[in-house]
Protein backbone atom coordinates (compact mmCIF):
# COMPACT_ATOMS: atom_id res chain seq x y z
CA UNK A 1 0.00 0.00 0.00
CA UNK A 2 2.64 2.58 0.36
CA UNK A 3 1.95 3.67 3.82
CA UNK A 4 3.40 3.01 7.35
CA UNK A 5 1.66 0.52 9.45
CA UNK A 6 1.27 3.00 12.73
CA UNK A 7 -0.43 5.19 9.69
CA UNK A 8 -3.25 2.54 8.64
CA UNK A 9 -3.65 2.12 12.34
CA UNK A 10 -4.50 5.57 12.97
CA UNK A 11 -6.36 5.77 10.36
CA UNK A 12 -8.95 2.74 11.37
CA UNK A 13 -8.84 3.84 14.92
CA UNK A 14 -9.98 7.66 13.98
CA UNK A 15 -12.70 5.79 11.93
CA UNK A 16 -14.11 3.30 14.84
CA UNK A 17 -13.68 6.36 17.31
CA UNK A 18 -15.36 9.30 14.64
CA UNK A 19 -16.92 7.09 12.32
CA UNK A 20 -14.79 9.14 9.38
CA UNK A 21 -11.37 8.50 8.91
CA UNK A 22 -11.05 12.77 8.20
CA UNK A 23 -8.68 14.56 11.24
CA UNK A 24 -10.51 17.54 13.22
CA UNK A 25 -10.89 20.65 12.08
CA UNK A 26 -8.27 22.61 14.27
CA UNK A 27 -9.72 25.47 16.09
CA UNK A 28 -7.15 28.37 15.66
CA UNK A 29 -7.77 31.90 16.88
CA UNK A 30 -11.58 32.44 17.99
CA UNK A 31 -12.89 35.09 15.78
CA UNK A 32 -13.26 38.64 17.05
CA UNK A 33 -16.19 39.37 15.12
CA UNK A 34 -19.55 36.90 16.37
CA UNK A 35 -21.48 35.50 13.52
CA UNK A 36 -24.40 37.67 14.93
CA UNK A 37 -22.41 40.66 14.29
CA UNK A 38 -21.18 39.98 10.71
CA UNK A 39 -24.52 39.10 9.66
CA UNK A 40 -26.01 42.95 11.05
CA UNK A 41 -23.40 44.17 9.66
CA UNK A 42 -24.20 42.50 5.81
CA UNK A 43 -27.30 43.66 6.71
CA UNK A 44 -26.75 47.14 7.45
CA UNK A 45 -24.21 47.51 4.24
CA UNK A 46 -27.13 45.85 1.99
CA UNK A 47 -29.20 48.67 2.81
CA UNK A 48 -27.30 51.46 2.77
CA UNK A 49 -24.28 50.61 0.63
CA UNK A 50 -22.80 54.11 0.71
CA UNK A 51 -22.32 53.75 4.91
CA UNK A 52 -18.91 54.83 6.03
CA UNK A 53 -17.13 52.75 7.46
CA UNK A 54 -16.57 54.65 10.88
CA UNK A 55 -20.32 54.26 11.08
CA UNK A 56 -19.90 50.72 11.08
CA UNK A 57 -17.35 50.97 13.72
CA UNK A 58 -20.17 52.49 15.89
CA UNK A 59 -21.85 49.19 16.57
CA UNK A 60 -21.66 48.24 20.00
CA UNK A 61 -20.39 44.73 19.45
CA UNK A 62 -17.63 46.07 17.40
CA UNK A 63 -16.29 48.48 20.28
CA UNK A 64 -12.70 46.89 20.58
CA UNK A 65 -12.21 45.44 17.08
CA UNK A 66 -10.00 46.98 15.52
CA UNK A 67 -10.72 48.74 11.84
CA UNK A 68 -8.37 46.48 10.33
CA UNK A 69 -10.25 43.21 11.80
CA UNK A 70 -13.50 44.99 10.34
CA UNK A 71 -11.53 45.00 6.48
CA UNK A 72 -10.39 42.22 6.72
CA UNK A 73 -14.18 40.55 7.59
CA UNK A 74 -15.87 42.25 4.72
CA UNK A 75 -12.51 41.29 2.52
CA UNK A 76 -13.35 37.97 3.50
CA UNK A 77 -16.91 38.20 2.55
CA UNK A 78 -15.97 39.69 -0.55
CA UNK A 79 -17.44 43.02 -0.39
CA UNK A 80 -14.80 46.24 -0.86
CA UNK A 81 -15.48 49.60 -1.47
CA UNK A 82 -16.18 50.89 -5.01
CA UNK A 83 -16.38 54.36 -6.74
CA UNK A 84 -19.94 54.67 -7.36
CA UNK A 85 -20.55 54.98 -11.20
CA UNK A 86 -22.63 58.24 -12.46
CA UNK A 87 -25.83 57.96 -14.25
CA UNK A 88 -27.48 60.98 -15.41
CA UNK A 89 -31.15 60.51 -14.61
CA UNK A 90 -32.59 60.08 -18.04
CA UNK A 91 -36.25 60.83 -18.01
CA UNK A 92 -38.60 59.58 -21.02
CA UNK A 93 -38.85 63.36 -22.52
CA UNK A 94 -35.13 63.52 -22.15
CA UNK A 95 -35.07 60.21 -24.57
CA UNK A 96 -37.56 61.57 -27.00
CA UNK A 97 -35.54 64.60 -26.96
CA UNK A 98 -32.42 63.15 -27.93
CA UNK A 99 -34.12 60.79 -30.31
CA UNK A 100 -35.82 63.76 -32.23
CA UNK A 101 -32.56 65.46 -32.41
CA UNK A 102 -30.93 62.29 -33.55
CA UNK A 103 -33.47 61.86 -36.20
CA UNK A 104 -33.61 65.44 -38.01
CA UNK A 105 -29.56 64.90 -38.40
CA UNK A 106 -29.52 61.55 -39.32
CA UNK A 107 -28.88 61.89 -43.14
CA UNK A 108 -25.92 64.67 -42.25
CA UNK A 109 -22.70 65.14 -44.40
CA UNK A 110 -19.14 65.03 -42.77
CA UNK A 111 -18.65 68.51 -43.69
CA UNK A 112 -22.22 69.28 -41.63
CA UNK A 113 -21.03 67.70 -38.46
CA UNK A 114 -17.54 68.99 -38.98
CA UNK A 115 -18.95 72.49 -37.75
CA UNK A 116 -20.05 70.86 -34.19
CA UNK A 117 -17.81 71.29 -31.47
CA UNK A 118 -17.63 68.53 -29.08
CA UNK A 119 -17.28 68.49 -25.15
CA UNK A 120 -17.17 65.90 -22.92
CA UNK A 121 -19.12 68.25 -20.30
CA UNK A 122 -16.48 68.31 -17.27
CA UNK A 123 -17.41 70.91 -14.87
CA UNK A 124 -15.30 72.62 -12.45
CA UNK A 125 -16.41 74.57 -9.73
CA UNK A 126 -14.92 76.15 -6.42
CA UNK A 127 -14.86 75.67 -3.28
CA UNK A 128 -16.49 71.92 -3.93
CA UNK A 129 -14.55 68.56 -3.32
CA UNK A 130 -15.87 67.10 -6.10
CA UNK A 131 -14.24 64.03 -4.62
CA UNK A 132 -15.93 60.80 -5.61
CA UNK A 133 -18.62 58.88 -3.82
CA UNK A 134 -17.64 55.36 -2.26
CA UNK A 135 -19.73 52.84 -2.30
CA UNK A 136 -19.63 49.21 -0.70
CA UNK A 137 -19.99 46.54 -3.62
CA UNK A 138 -19.63 42.84 -4.07
CA UNK A 139 -16.83 41.58 -6.92
CA UNK A 140 -18.85 40.49 -9.57
CA UNK A 141 -22.12 42.56 -8.63
CA UNK A 142 -23.86 44.95 -11.59
CA UNK A 143 -22.33 48.32 -11.17
CA UNK A 144 -25.39 49.83 -12.39
CA UNK A 145 -27.04 48.77 -9.22
CA UNK A 146 -28.29 50.38 -6.54
CA UNK A 147 -24.82 51.47 -6.00
CA UNK A 148 -25.14 54.35 -8.86
CA UNK A 149 -24.90 58.20 -8.07
CA UNK A 150 -26.90 60.19 -9.54
CA UNK A 151 -24.88 64.03 -10.37
CA UNK A 152 -28.17 66.26 -11.57
CA UNK A 153 -29.66 68.02 -8.70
Amino acid sequence: MGRSKTTIHDFIKRYIERGTYKNDKSTGRPKKISEETEKAILNLIEGDCSIAKMTLMQIPELNNIHLRTLDRMLQGKGICKWIARKRPKLLPRHASARLAWALERKDWTLDQWKRFIWSDECSVERSKSGGAKWVWRKKGDNPFGAAVVNPCK
